[in-house]
């Protein structure tokens, strides 16, 4: 995906991996590949191009937590463990090593707490950008806000406004995967995520190779094999 990103076939794939488009990708926002596509115009299409900007996010991720820790006035040792917790978790590494797109999501998502106390705008715009890395980021950065917002004990409207940058930078950083999903299906986010969730069936998403859920023993026709 990352090499449709400066052409004329925008975010078009060329692996079959969609159950909603069978010409635009919808089951990766394209905030990753952006970035890819960005670093490979400099260092050329390597698939390691992925792997070394991980290990860069990781290693930003590490400061971002320490920072995080110190505005909390946490103990020293319990800065450098949540840190560590996440830098050293294996699934976190596999992430990592293998290039895919939750190391950015999450650095997104660790620093808009950092700066949500000092520019509301930008911690809602770097909430909004981790939803363009990653779909389920919408869950958690709007749980997040909504979290924020309403834990003080103030009047709603006094709330809401004094919030109203916050709310501005997520809806913003949301702003170019709504264009694309309004100019190209007409719906306000469309992503095959949301369908995946609603099957009633197994979508196989990380089976390889795929195994239907239906054989000779319990497939409906099964009576005609007989």
């Amino acid at each position: 995906l990352s090499k449709k990103i400066f052409n004329e076939n925008f975010y078009e794939f060329n692996t079959w991996r969609s159950y909603f488009s069978d010409i635009k990708s919808v089951s990766f926002p394209f905030g990753f590949p952006i970035l890819l596509s960005i670093i490979s115009k400099i260092f050329g299409e390597y698939p390691r191009n992925a792997i070394f900007i991980n290990i860069l996010i990781a290693i930003i991720s590490w400061f971002g937590i320490i920072t995080l820790s110190q505005k909390f006035q946490l103990p020293k040792i319990y800065q450098i463990t949540a840190a560590v917790t996440l830098i050293l978790n294996p699934s976190y590494l596999d992430e990592v090593f293998s290039g895919r797109s939750i190391p950015l999501a999450l650095a997104l998502f660790v620093f808009a707490f950092v700066l949500i106390f000092e520019n509301k705008f930008l911690a809602g715009l770097f909430f909004g950008i981790s939803c363009l890395t990653r779909f389920d980021y919408l869950i958690y950065s709007f749980s997040a806000i909504l979290g924020f917002i309403f834990l003080k004990k103030e009047k709603f409207n006094f709330l809401f406004y004094k919030n109203l940058k916050l709310i501005f930078g997520f809806i913003l950083g949301l702003s170019p995967w709504i264009i694309f999903s309004f100019v190209h299906f007409g719906r306000f986010w469309v992503t095959d995520n949301f369908w995946v969730l609603a099957s009633s069936k197994k979508a196989f998403v990380l089976d390889y190779p795929a195994f239907p859920e239906e054989n000779f023993l319990n497939s409906p026709d099964r009576k005609s094999t007989r």
